[in-house]
C-alpha cells in the first residue's frame, strides 16, 4: 500500500520455522520503511505471525471501554430491566468484542480470554459475585445468552454462507474454495482452532 511515508509500514511473514525476510532494502521515495510485527487495518490488527492475539487484545480493550461508558446509564441503572440491559450488552459490547471474529485463527487460550471477558461483564450486570460459586453455565442461562464459542461459530457459518452466495469471480469466494496445485501443507504445522462449526 503506497501512501504517505509516515503511514506506510512493512509486515513481512517468513515460512514456518524460518525468520522473517529482510526488508531493509524496501524503500518509498528513497527512504527505508519501518518494519512492524502488526498494524491496524480497517478496525482490525493484522500480525505477521497470522494469529489473532493482537486483534483479540484490541477488541477486549474496546469492548471494556464500551461497557464502561454504558455502566452507569444502562448496566447499573436500577430503572432498566434485565432484558433491556442484556439487549444493550449484545448490541454494543458483544458486537464490539467480536468485530471481525469470522476470520480469526483461534486457539483455545484465545476463546478462554473472550469467555472470561463475557463472564466478568455478565456477572456485573446480574450482580453475581465470584464467591457466590455460580457456574458459568448458570450465568449464561440467567442472561439467556449463548457462550462466546457458540456465538463465534454462528458468525462463521453466517459469513461462510455469505461468501458462498457471492459470484464465482469474487476474490473471497475464490480463496475460500481454492486448492493448492502443487505441494502440501503438513497438518502438524496448522494451528488448531478451538471453534468448531459442527
Amino acid at each position: 500500500m503506497l501512501g504517505p511515508r509516515s503511514k506506510t509500514k512493512i509486515s513481512a511473514q517468513g515460512a514456518p520455522g524460518q525468520p522473517s525476510p529482510d526488508t531493509s532494502n524496501v524503500c518509498l521515495r528513497d527512504q527505508a520503511l519501518e518494519t512492524v510485527e502488526s498494524f491496524p487495518y480497517l478496525g482490525s490488527y493484522l500480525s505477521n505471525d497470522c494469529t489473532a492475539q493482537k486483534d483479540i487484545e484490541n477488541r477486549i480493550r474496546a469492548a471494556h471501554a464500551a461497557f464502561g461508558r454504558l455502566s452507569k446509564r444502562v448496566f447499573l441503572n436500577h430503572d432498566l430491566n434485565l432484558h433491556t440491559k442484556i439487549m444493550v450488552f449484545q448490541a454494543i459490547v458483544l458486537s464490539t468484542l467480536l468485530y471481525g471474529s469470522e476470520v480469526w485463527v483461534l486457539y483455545r487460550s484465545d476463546i478462554k480470554k473472550l469467555e472470561r471477558f463475557q463472564q466478568q461483564k455478565l456477572r456485573a450486570i446480574l450482580k453475581v459475585k465470584w464467591q457466590d460459586l455460580v457456574t458459568n453455565e448458570t450465568v449464561l442461562l440467567g442472561a439467556n445468552l449463548p457462550s462466546i464459542e457458540t456465538t463465534m461459530a454462528r458468525h462463521r457459518l453466517r459469513w461462510a454462507g455469505h461468501v458462498r452466495r457471492m459470484p464465482a469471480a469474487r476474490l473471497p469466494r475464490q480463496i475460500l474454495f481454492s486448492q493448492l496445485e502443487h505441494g502440501a501443507q503438513d497438518p502438524e504445522e496448522l494451528p488448531r482452532s478451538g471453534v468448531s462449526t459442527g
